[in-house]
């Protein structure tokens, strides 16, 4: 009963991630469709560029080669050369990964080699170099390998003075020996690769990441667990890097939560100098990975090695026995097999198993026994390739004495022209005192320009000194015009308030049969009282904002309070006939952290626009939450709408469509002032089709 409770659990489960990652790509498929979209209305490769890299990473693995190439076309006519270098790497990589596709590095490298030298361009030759040998290396057989490592070799050589030509030559010859055999020569290039590549003055972090990845497989298979793991902890270190340069860029879509399996399963094949606590914190941060990241679950249950590795790091070889014998005949586990086996034997002499044991034992020997003949023919080719190496030392040094007997030729032609150019030098000489003379006479004009010159200096010194006077003046002239402007809006706003009172006590004391009549006058004040009151505020958040004393106070607020009450507040100032509402009323609430009372500021000014221009029909409050994590507003009215051309001159000061119409012309540049402090913008959709104008308020959640 309990193995069909769990059977049917796991069931469940692996169908919730089957989900999850249809739901990932169904997802990745609606924001690359929307991308595509955004991408159509760019003009510029500068702003296509952004959109083209997310686009490269919701691709697909199958389409990441034409994403990429299309990424390159595009930052080719208009990007700056650090962004195409890193195009360019990114597109090596994907063609490594592709086996057939690995010659189309060749033009990357052709074109990187044309360019400026650089240590940045250097260094993404290097990595191109290397992405190439390395992905033609693991794609040759056997027996082609070394003819084809041995050939480089001869083509290159290996005593350079160029660092970034022996970086090149270390990588090559790393890769070649880590498939083949583990000897101290392959420690040594392993050693002065990495002490190279921190001397260099440019720190790539694609080439360090190609070395810790190559020495934390190396490290692992020769069994040296601490510098594996001090490898791993390094690639961590890389990839956080990477990921913070991603965010801070703003590349939302990059991932590299497979790159951190891949990392914590080869930290937890290395348990042997990892300590208890350190075995769990690296086993959860595997499986927390298996739940946020669909592909990471999938891989970590079709191979199922973090979970042996965690299995026997704590002893618990029942467990461990049951899942390495169906592992040890998976495809996918054929490159660890030896490994699987000594695991294997280890559980099953803990357990008593005898026929694992002997199963295991038989196999393990018999891959022991081919990685002896292997390693016999493997210390052949090394010696070989130490060979190859001494011929090319010798050709080096033939070519160096060439060089000295050349040098030795060249100081003897010198002393010859020296010879000659001694008579030249007498002439020359002659030339000389000539000159000097010429240069004498010039001497004296160059003294009289440079006393003008003085005394031009000394005018400029008057004129600058003039100028910041004026300059003083003029701020103090500002600072004046602010004193004036706040105490002018106090003493207009307290007798208009009084006439305000006045007026509603004076209704309210006469005959009721008079009321109805004096209502009508009392309604005229109020809103003359309102609009000479928004002038008064409109004035007072020009001078406000030009003093750079607007404070933005940001906290939690609810979406559905502030609709509510600007259009509570703005209702009464529309025109009979005319229906102002707020649509999202009977929605769910949703909470946003800002400063509400500046929201409400620009909402309000955007209702009270509205009201001015709307004769008849409605005015429509309403929001809408974007991908993007940001709220936008929008104010649909029915009114005379804006004319073609004029939906950016509105927003500045003073502007008004219509004289006619009563304002200042300064609430939409208030609107637009106040939505930049927020974070936000304000602008009118010209895709609206009418009758009428919208205007959206966006502003981040």
């Amino acid at each position: 009963m309990k193995k069909i409770i769990l059977t049917a659990f796991i069931i469940l489960f692996a169908s919730a991630f089957a989900s999850a990652s249809e739901a990932k790509a169904e997802r990745n498929r609606h924001i690359s469709d929307s991308l595509q979209q955004i991408l159509a209305r760019t003009t510029t490769a500068r702003d296509s560029v952004p959109i083209l890299y997310d686009l490269l990473d919701l691709s697909r693995y199958s389409d990441r080669a034409v994403a990429g190439e299309r990424l390159l076309a595009t930052a080719r006519r208009g990007a700056s050369r650090s962004v195409q270098f890193d195009i360019m790497r990114r597109l090596a990589a994907i063609y490594a990964n592709g086996g057939s596709k690995v010659d189309r590095i060749i033009p990357l490298i052709n074109e990187v080699a044309a360019m400026p030298q650089s240590p940045e361009q250097r260094t993404t030759l290097t990595f191109l170099r290397v992405e190439r040998v390395a992905a033609r290396v693991n794609s040759l057989p056997e027996s082609d390998r070394q003819v084809y490592i041995q050939e480089m070799l001869r083509n290159r050589g290996v005593e350079t003075a160029d660092p970034y030509d022996r970086i090149e030559m270390l990588f090559m010859l790393c890769k070649y020996l880590q498939n083949n055999i583990l000897s101290e020569q392959l420690s040594r290039y392993l050693d002065e690769l990495g002490a190279l590549l921190h001397e260099q003055p440019y720190q790539s972090k694609p080439l360090e990441n190609l070395y810790y990845t190559q020495a934390s497989l190396i490290y692992t298979v020769s069994g040296q667990h601490e510098k594996a793991i001090e490898a791993c902890r390094k690639l961590l270190e890389i990839v956080n890097d990477l990921e913070s340069e991603a965010i801070e860029k703003g590349y939302r879509y990059r991932n590299y939560d497979t790159m951190r399996y891949i990392i914590l399963r080869r930290m937890l094949n290395n348990y042997q100098s990892l300590t208890d606590e350190e075995i769990e914190q690296t086993y959860d941060a595997i499986k927390q990975l298996t739940e946020q990241d669909p592909d990471v679950y999938n891989a970590f249950n079709s191979v199922q090695r973090p979970t042996i590795y965690y299995l026997m790091a704590k002893k618990r070889y029942p467990e461990a026995l049951a899942i390495i014998k169906k592992q040890v005949n998976n495809p996918d586990n054929r490159i660890y097999l030896n490994h699987l086996y000594q695991y294997m034997i280890e559980a099953a002499e803990a357990v008593g198993d005898k026929d694992a044991l002997l199963i295991a034992l038989k196999e393990s020997n018999r891959l022991m026994q081919n990685s002896l003949d292997l390693r016999a023919s493997d210390r052949s080719r090394e010696l070989d390739i130490i060979d190859d190496l001494t011929i090319t030392r010798n050709h080096n040094i033939g070519l160096q004495k060439q060089q000295q007997q050349q040098e030795r030729l060249f100081h003897q032609r010198t002393i010859t022209l020296v010879s000659t150019g001694a008579g030249l030098l007498l002439v020359a000489i002659i030339i000389l005192l000539i000159l000097l003379a010429r240069a004498r006479k010039l001497s004296a004009k160059i003294k009289d320009t440079n006393e003008t010159l003085t005394t031009e200096r000394d005018n400029l010194r008057q004129m600058q000194k003039e100028i910041l006077e004026a300059r003083d003046h003029a701020r103090k002239a500002d600072q004046h015009k602010t004193e004036f402007v706040n105490n002018m809006s106090h003493e207009i706003r307290t007798p208009l308030n009084a006439i305000v009172e006045c007026a509603h006590l004076i209704v309210d004391n006469v005959d009721e049969s008079k009321q109805q009549y004096l209502k009508r006058y009392a309604k005229t004040i109020d809103v003359s009282a309102d609009m000479l009151n928004a002038i008064v505020t409109d004035v007072l958040e020009i001078a406000t904002s030009d003093n750079s004393e607007v404070l933005i106070q940001k906290k939690p607020a609810s979406v559905n309070a502030i609709g509510n009450f600007v259009v509570e507040s703005m209702r009464k100032h529309c025109k009979d006939g005319v229906e102002m509402t707020y649509v999202n009323a009977n929605d769910p609430d949703t909470s946003i952290t800002t400063d509400a009372r500046r929201v409400e500021q620009v909402l309000i000014n955007l209702l009270s626009n509205a009201a001015k221009f709307t004769d008849e029909g409605h005015i429509h409050l309403s929001y809408w939450l974007d991908p993007e994590s940001t709220l936008t507003f929008a104010v649909e009215d029915t009114g005379c709408g804006i004319p073609a051309g004029k939906e950016e001159i509105i927003f500045n000061r003073f502007e008004k469509l219509s004289s006619l119409v009563p304002g200042t012309g300064l609430g939409l540049n208030i609107c637009r002032t106040m939505a930049k402090r927020l974070g936000g913008s304000v602008r009118v959709d010209t895709s609206y089709s009418g009758p009428g104008a919208r205007f959206l308020f966006t502003i981040p959640l």
